[in-house]
């Protein structure tokens, strides 16, 4: 009589490999993904924030300003990119009686195609575009 061994052959063996790693890419996109969709968090908070300390200067001085990072009272003092270097802060437009703030993915966030541009004005019309210039402000603003 033969003995039957106790282990796995090699096509079982293959066929787990290739299961847990067809299970891993899907869990990694998917994690990606998610990252992204969280990290946008950073461009509208710092937007917002900019968009508070651009309020108080025109409180403070009747007129809006244009520098970003100068101490006040010439500037915000703030940082042109935002805490973990995701997205760059700048204006795009500003007078003394309006303004507009755009946060662009950089670093890692700039494979976010869905929300690569934000934006907010004095009004707080908030505004947001994919990579190719298209509105994505339901998505991205949420």
């Amino acid at each position: 009589m033969k003995s039957r061994s106790h282990g796995f052959t090699l096509i079982e063996l293959m066929v787990a490999i290739i299961v847990i790693s067809i299970f891993t890419t899907i869990a990694m996109s998917s994690y990606r993904r998610q990252l992204r969709r969280a990290q946008r968090n950073e461009a509208m908070q710092a937007l917002l924030r900019a968009q508070t300390v651009q309020e108080i200067h025109f409180l403070q001085s009747n007129a809006y300003t244009s520098d970003l990072v100068a101490t006040p009272p010439a500037g915000l003092g703030l940082m042109n990119i935002t805490a973990r270097g995701n997205y760059r802060i700048a204006f795009s437009a500003s007078t003394t009686t309006t303004y507009r703030f755009t946060a662009t993915a950089i670093g890692r966030q700039r494979y976010d195609d869905s929300c690569a541009i934000f934006a907010i004005d004095q009004s707080g019309t908030r505004e947001a575009q994919d990579k190719n210039g298209e509105d994505t402000r339901e998505v991205c603003w949420r």
